[in-house]
């Protein structure tokens, strides 16, 4: 329940999208190395779990939001920590696939961290409480 809570309140700082147009396909997905250089910069959470996210175009012609979790960790400046260590390991870029349930293009990242999921999808897709949602509980 916490951590639906957690959710609610990172998924409203995210712009909503349109439920009935598919957006057009990104031309790739945002680099590791993009990501790693701009790093997680907000964590939003309760209980010890926490989401980590930043926005930004990361070097491609669209704007992205990018956000690893759920983080284990005692405060939002510890959060960031341990999220941007997990992103410093990271190595591969996936490519843009589109999610037909939340309507959306993803990029979704493997974490050398299999309690941390890593993702960024294009503010026209953007992530609601449940897509986080869905998407965490689908990894484990």
């Amino acid at each position: 329940m916490m951590f639906k809570s957690m959710l609610a309140i990172a998924g409203s700082l995210v712009l909503a999208s349109s439920a009935f147009a598919m957006a057009e396909k990104p031309s790739a997905c945002p680099s590791v190395v993009s990501l790693q250089g701009e790093g997680v910069t907000t964590a939003t959470g309760m209980g010890g779990l926490y989401i980590t996210y930043n926005s930004s175009n990361y070097g491609t012609s669209e704007q992205w939001f990018f956000v690893m979790g759920p983080v284990t960790a005692h405060s939002e400046e510890h959060a960031l920590e341990v999220a941007n260590k997990v992103l410093a390991t990271m190595s591969v870029t996936p490519f843009p696939v589109y999610d037909e349930e939340g309507r959306n293009w993803q990029c979704k990242y493997p974490t050398n961290n299999q309690g941390i999921d890593a993702l960024a999808t294009v503010p026209e897709g953007a992530m609601t409480p449940l897509k986080m949602q869905q998407f965490i509980q689908h990894r484990r």
